[in-house]
């Protein structure tokens, strides 16, 4: 029995950059992107099953966008020294949007690095 031709993946399902289980994605990126239906980019992080800003500025062909004021954003905790550098992150520093920068106060939670996608809804 011969295999077909294989099928090229459609961009956003079933994407390459499989996520560990600590967090960070094997080839290490720190954040995910959702595209819009504009082709805007935004760099995001899941928490609690809810995606938050991993950047207050919002990527757009023609101009950048800044986040609304005090939208919730979160940044990825490194590794201290103490820990091991092949281990992944797992806890983000929760902050808001102010301009475009991600202000962030002390409170930590979990979060992950999700996989592309897009997001044509208006």
């Amino acid at each position: 029995a011969s295999q077909g031709p294989e099928k090229e993946a459609v961009p956003g399902c079933g994407s390459s950059s499989e996520t560990t289980p600590a967090g960070k994605t094997k080839d290490g990126r720190k954040y995910g992107t959702v595209t819009d239906v504009n082709q805007c980019q935004r760099k995001v992080l899941m928490s609690y099953g809810t995606l938050r800003l991993a950047s207050c500025v919002i990527l757009c062909p023609k101009y950048n966008k800044t986040a609304p004021f005090r939208t919730q954003c979160l940044k990825v905790l490194e590794n201290s020294l103490q820990e091991r550098k092949d281990t992944p992150p797992t806890r983000c520093r929760v902050g808001h949007c102010v301009g475009r920068r991600c202000v962030t106060g002390y409170a930590t939670q979990r979060c992950s690095v999700p996989q592309d996608f897009n997001d044509f809804r208006e």
